[in-house]
């Protein structure tokens, strides 16, 4: 696979998490990606950690955001998706620092109509510090899944066609309702 990736990380409030990722990430042996930050409602120094970040990582970083209302990842998440160009997307957690072949083990793996899925190892606080401080891009893996950017966006205009046809449903049956209701 040559094309661009997308690399989609969801964070919530926790800049200190995000700027250990983005590090990961700014040390990428790939550097055919662009990252697109995936922000739940988070507070204005979630958007300055990014900001800062786009002046040096060497690769495209964008941010969508959306109202804190509540844990709504997967809406945010199909927002990023929206606002990606890459053909390829994986998803990241906002606190899962990626190896340094991270996105190049994703471009090898790659193959339409699979989804990559990975795991990763929860560290102690303590540890996490020292990690962080000593070798921010360890040996950790860290994606939850990845798929070809254009099948989660054919999934997702099916979804909200659905969607559309639902709440047409909705408008004729109560429409049915209101008439029943009236002849009675």
């Amino acid at each position: 696979m040559t094309e661009l990736i997308s690399v989609i990380v969801t964070t919530y409030n926790r800049e200190d998490a995000l700027d250990a990722v983005l590090r990961g990430l700014s040390r990428q042996t790939d550097r055919d990606y662009e990252i697109i930050i995936a922000d739940d409602g988070s507070k204005p120094p979630t958007a300055q950690a990014v900001q800062a970040w786009s002046e040096r990582i060497g690769v495209a970083l964008g941010r969508v955001w959306h109202e804190d209302r509540g844990f709504r990842a997967a809406e945010i998440r199909n927002r990023a998706i929206a606002a990606s160009r890459g053909s390829y997307c994986i998803f990241l957690d906002g606190d899962c620092i990626p190896r340094p072949d991270f996105v190049a083990t994703h471009r090898r793996l790659a193959e339409p109509g699979w989804f990559v899925t990975g795991n990763r190892l929860l560290l102690s606080h303590d540890l996490t510090a020292t990690r962080s401080e000593r070798k921010p891009n360890g040996d950790l893996p860290a994606a939850r899944g990845a798929t070809h950017g254009s099948e989660i966006r054919e999934v997702h205009a099916r979804d909200e066609e659905n969607q559309r046809d639902r709440s047409t449903q909705s408008e004729e049956r109560r429409s049915h309702v209101s008439h029943d209701l009236r002849l009675e």
